[in-house]
């Protein structure tokens, strides 16, 4: 009995240690809110929502200093961290004190978000940042990307659909082609007399003999067009395309 005693006391020691040891957390910090810009509530929003996602993706708001040009490499090396270096998935980078933002595609997410994907994503978020809507532009990032993802869902490359304003434009260029035809017809109809091509049409017939005819040039005219420079050297500003964009807010 004096044995077992110690080891018994040993025992409920190692237990109480493991139940008093808080377990290592190995998912993914999802919302990473350095800058103070989201409430408690809308940060478990979207943490949600992120979670219901079939891909990882980050939403960050930092405190960061940096140049536009920094914005992408700063974006990957922090989903990187954030997600303990998943292989695939989509940041959201916005540098509050700097005012420069990032939207990137990670890994096979990069080709996955295509010109048009780029366009839509940042057409949801860039006015919300510029007004300083940070919780609004994380919200339209999250549910442009929701469309995004499940529009490819079947492999197939995103589209932006054709605006209802451009719709209406074209139908009236179109119903105005159609009318202008119909009216053309219609007028031509009425004219009994036919403009002629050449101006013997007019000629009384036997009112004129021609004897003589010659080509007199009194000027010339030399026209010269400068030979077209390639310049390949590129420029500042929003860098576009797919996979990733950066720019100012």
């Amino acid at each position: 009995m004096k044995r077992i005693l110690p080891l018994l006391l040993a025992l409920v020691f190692c237990l109480s240690l493991s139940l008093s040891t808080p377990a290592y957390d190995a998912a993914p910090t999802l919302v990473y809110d350095e800058a103070g810009v989201l409430s408690g509530t809308r940060e478990k929003e979207l943490n949600q929502r992120l979670r219901d996602l079939k891909t990882t993706v980050v939403i960050a708001f930092t405190d960061d200093i940096i140049q536009e040009s920094e914005a992408e490499a700063r974006a990957k090396k922090l989903f990187d961290s954030l997600t303990y270096g998943t292989s695939n998935g989509v940041i959201f980078y916005v540098s509050v004190n700097s005012r420069k933002y990032n939207l990137q595609g990670i890994g096979t997410m990069y080709d996955r978000l295509n010109s048009d994907a780029m366009d839509l994503l940042e057409g949801r978020v860039v006015p919300s940042l510029k007004n300083d809507r940070f919780e609004e532009a994380a919200s339209e990032f999250v549910s442009a990307l929701e469309e995004i993802l499940d529009a490819t869902a079947d492999g197939s490359d995103y589209t932006s659909p054709l605006p209802w304003k451009n719709y209406v434009f074209y139908s009236l260029i179109i119903g105005l082609v159609i009318a202008g035809i119909a009216v053309l017809s219609m007028a031509a109809q009425l004219k009994s007399v036919r403009r002629q091509h050449a101006a013997r049409s007019y000629e009384k017939q036997g009112s004129f003999s021609l004897t003589r005819q010659s080509d007199l040039f009194l000027y010339r005219t030399l026209s010269r067009v400068p030979r077209p420079k390639n310049n390949s050297s590129g420029g500042g500003g929003r860098s576009s395309g797919g996979g990733s964009r950066s720019g100012s807010f």
